[in-house]
């Protein structure tokens, strides 16, 4: 395949399995699936979602959630923490489909409030480790304070508590970690898998996650505010366990295609991986063991990972028809500029290239890339 410029591929039938096996999972575990949009952002993708019975979704903008609904989605919820300047926004499709907000300050929703026009759902998002938003949930006050501020807007309803355990994609594969003896029991529905007394450090995040945000739904609820549901997502913890226990809600998103990060965390094998960077290579040093690609920064992102003691932007694959190979061994992208990639690889590998040729760089963080290319996509149709 000639290409002239960094173009996404995606393997179809890898990304309708991957989609299938979370559905599955979610409608095994009696949960609502609310996959997370932003990694795909392409109408065509959402169509598979559709097809496999996915009929709520979350985006990260209320210019995505725009995209979607002018497409026939109507349950949308945006995840991000309200922001007062798109109020405009948020009454359009407030009044066109069933619209979830995020919030995580009574602040926030008492600039937002009086200024509907429609009403809305709302969920409090809590920091359960990421500490980037979110209201800590030892923070009693705050919580309360906000879902009294909540209830003082006629046209906001509180849906329930809300987070993303996004401290999970730190973890590296093969990490075991110690239930504590405060972790043995998770308050909700089934216990699934958490019985074993050594977990890996996913499955832990998860039990964690659950147990903290089933601890601060407990509290609210004795304090008098009614029973509230509970919405995660993550992809690392959503594809590791087996089953979604004491939650109502996943919110999953970069399970669709995977990548380089998902791999070395441990949350798919590398045949689940459905997306490559594909880039033409336009200069090659055989004698440095060394090609450059047009394929940099603004193509792939700045993302990095350590793999056998180098900092890699991506590793590579052979396009094989419709699909691509595995990752070719010791070959990997070791730098980036703003639009060109250099590719370290084996010099007898080097040398049997040619300039124009094209190579699939499998990136490290699929959603930056996808955003980067303007979810655009060659799709094989297998």
């Amino acid at each position: 395949m000639k290409i002239e410029k960094p173009t996404l591929y995606i393997i179809k039938e890898r990304v309708v399995d991957n989609i299938r096996h979370m559905a599955h999972k979610a409608e095994k575990s009696g949960v609502t699936f609310r996959p997370h949009f932003k990694t795909h952002q392409s109408i065509e993708i959402g169509r598979l979602f559709g097809q496999e019975g996915v009929r709520a979704i979350t985006v990260s903008s209320p210019q995505m959630a725009e995209k979607f609904a002018s497409e026939g989605w109507r349950d949308i919820t945006i995840a991000v923490p309200l922001n007062p300047n798109c109020v405009d926004t948020y009454n359009q499709l407030a009044d066109a489909i069933t619209l979830n907000l995020l919030t995580d300050s009574a602040e926030a929703v008492n600039l937002i409030g009086p200024r509907l026009s429609s009403p809305a759902m709302i969920w409090i998002e809590i920091d359960t480790g990421q500490h980037r938003t979110g209201i800590d949930p030892s923070g009693k006050d705050k919580l309360i304070a906000t879902v009294e501020a909540i209830q003082q807007q006629p046209l906001l309803m509180l849906k329930g508590l809300l987070t993303h355990a996004g401290q999970s994609y730190q973890v590296r594969e093969g990490t075991p970690v110690r239930r504590r003896s405060d972790d043995s029991k998770t308050d909700g529905k089934s216990s699934g898998g958490s019985a074993k007394k050594d977990k890996s450090t996913l499955d832990f995040i998860y039990q964690s996650t659950a147990s903290t945000m089933q601890k601060t739904a407990s509290m609210l609820q004795e304090a008098g505010y009614g029973k509230l549901e509970i919405s995660i997502g993550d992809t690392p913890t959503c594809s590791r366990v087996e089953e979604f226990y004491a939650v109502n809600e996943v919110r999953p998103g970069n399970f669709v295609f995977f990548d380089l990060m998902q791999y070395h965390i441990g949350s798919c094998k590398e045949e689940n991986i459905a997306l490559a960077v594909l880039c033409p290579i336009i200069s090659k040093s055989p004698e440095r063991g060394e090609i450059v690609v047009h394929g940099g920064a603004v193509h792939l992102s700045k993302e990095s990972l350590e793999w056998k003691g180098h900092t890699i932007h991506g590793q590579v694959a052979e396009l094989e028809g419709s699909s691509f190979s595995t990752l070719l061994t010791d070959t990997y992208v070791k730098d980036l500029s703003q639009e060109h990639g250099v590719i370290k690889a084996p010099r007898h590998w080097v040398e049997g290239k040619q300039i124009g040729d094209t190579i699939a760089v499998i990136p490290v963080h699929s959603c930056l890339a996808v955003d980067a290319l303007g979810a655009q996509y060659i799709m094989n149709t297998g």
